[in-house]
């Protein structure tokens, strides 16, 4: 009897799967119909997983890959249907038109990137334009990742660092553009600004990173004032971040973790500010009084 039951629960489940195959292929169907090849060929995915044996769905999926100009998988599909129904006249029909088309899939293909390359190169260039460096950066490497051998994103990535200061990456970015373009004017003239500026990136981020430590002493020093400790605490160990050579943001953070009486980290944050300033009269009499209460 449990033999019987366990046979019946399988024929039940075999034709659910069937029938829910079928509710997937013609939701692929009209998916496709609507110009929707992607999702549709993610749901007769899951029609042709819940039944293999669905010829219907196997023709259908064909169907969505050649309109994605996806012929040498289109051709496996439509071989599958044929394995399951050899003689139907609409898939041999089908195949035919497949095998016409088979190796242009990849030409295709490699328009479509070359064409994404351009728009996303075009996007990156208004980015720069409006000052969004960062963001301008990230596009441009998709544009060069849809066609590594187009020129136009590699001059676009150089002309993005340069106003990023980072000149020794936009060299290799102009050598790049130019391995692709020798001849290319701008490219040349680009190579030779940049060139001009290498060695010179190391030292403009050293200033860039002295002026935001400043800054967020500053501001570490007005929280303070205002009796926002915690929070000035945070901002100074910021501004020694950015600078450790910050005398200034030393004796902050000191001047900070007395007001916390935490007397012991203060002394350890004075040390290290009379060691860029030996004799400074004020850290001396600050480091004076927080060994006074220790």
């Amino acid at each position: 009897m449990a033999t019987c039951m366990v046979g019946v629960i399988a024929d039940s489940t075999e034709a659910t799967n069937e029938s829910k195959s079928n509710e997937l292929n013609n939701e692929a169907y009209s998916l496709q119909e609507s110009g929707n090849f992607e999702e549709a060929l993610l749901v007769v995915n899951q029609s042709i997983e819940l039944n293999p044996e669905n010829n219907y769905a196997w023709g259908t999926k064909a169907s969505i890959l050649m309109n994605l100009n996806r012929y040498d998988e289109a051709l496996i599909a439509i071989d599958e249907a044929l394995t399951l129904i050899p003689d139907d006249p609409t898939y041999v029909e089908m195949k035919k038109s497949i095998e016409q088309n088979v190796g242009t899939s990849d030409e295709s293909t490699e328009v479509t990137n070359e064409s994404l390359s351009k728009e996303l190169n075009n996007e990156a260039y208004a980015l720069q334009e409006s000052g969004k460096y960062d963001e301008a950066l990230l596009v441009v490497d998709q544009a060069i990742e849809q066609d590594p051998n187009s020129h136009y994103p590699w001059g676009t990535k150089a002309s993005i660092l340069m106003h990023l200061n980072r000149y020794d990456e936009a060299l290799i970015a102009i050598d790049k553009a130019l391995e692709l373009s020798p001849n290319d004017s701008t490219l040349i003239n680009m190579k030779k600004t940049i060139e001009q500026k290498v060695g010179g990136s190391d030292e403009s981020a050293e200033v860039s990173n002295e002026s935001k430590s400043n800054e967020l002493n500053n501001e570490a020093y007005s929280l303070q004032e205002s009796g926002k400790f915690d929070e000035a605490l945070l901002v100074v160990d910021q501004a020694i971040e950015q600078n450790p050579k910050n005398n200034y943001a030393w004796g902050t953070k000191a001047s900070i973790l007395m007001n916390l009486n935490r007397y012991d980290e203060a002394l350890i944050a004075i040390d290290e500010a009379l060691k860029l300033i030996p004799d400074d009269p004020n850290y001396l009499k600050m480091k004076s009084t927080i060994e006074g209460n220790l």
